[in-house]
């Protein structure tokens, strides 16, 4: 199933963007808050702890970050695939106009073979090119 996006690109991005600070400045608050209840006992494990906490959080900044670009760069891949799809679309309708007009050609050979004398027909009929002829008239379904 799929998912509905909700809001546009830039109020996504602002909600991923205020949902990282939050999470930041309630991490931040709630280490003073720890630093304040026990200023003297750990300081080393508190500076520590000080120092992961914001490594954690620069991490989440950076992944932000990346998915950010991934998304860009699928939107770009997408627009990409349009593209093509659209172009192989027009290439292939030129290609169904260029067979109509080979069958009304092969048509038009067909009848001006068949208005030729007999004896020449059946000259045709014994060669090597009549069956080249039969094989490209069958393909094209033209009796």
């Amino acid at each position: 199933m799929k998912r509905k996006k909700r809001g546009s690109q830039k109020q996504r991005q602002a909600y991923r963007l205020a949902t990282i600070v939050a999470t930041g400045a309630a991490i931040v608050s709630l280490i003073f808050f720890m630093l304040e209840q026990y200023p003297v006992e750990f300081p080393f494990f508190w500076q520590y702890l000080v120092m992961i906490m914001f490594t954690l959080l620069g991490i989440i900044f950076i992944i932000a970050i990346i998915e950010d670009l991934q998304g860009k760069r699928g939107k770009q891949e997408a627009e990409g695939w349009r593209k093509e799809r659209m172009l192989l679309k027009a290439r292939l309708q030129a290609m169904e106009v260029g067979a109509r007009e080979d069958v009304q050609a092969l048509r038009i050979a067909d009848g001006l073979l068949a208005k030729l004398p007999d004896a020449e027909i059946e000259r045709f009929a014994g060669s090597r090119e009549f069956r080249l002829y039969k094989r490209v008239m069958e393909k094209h379904r033209i009796t």
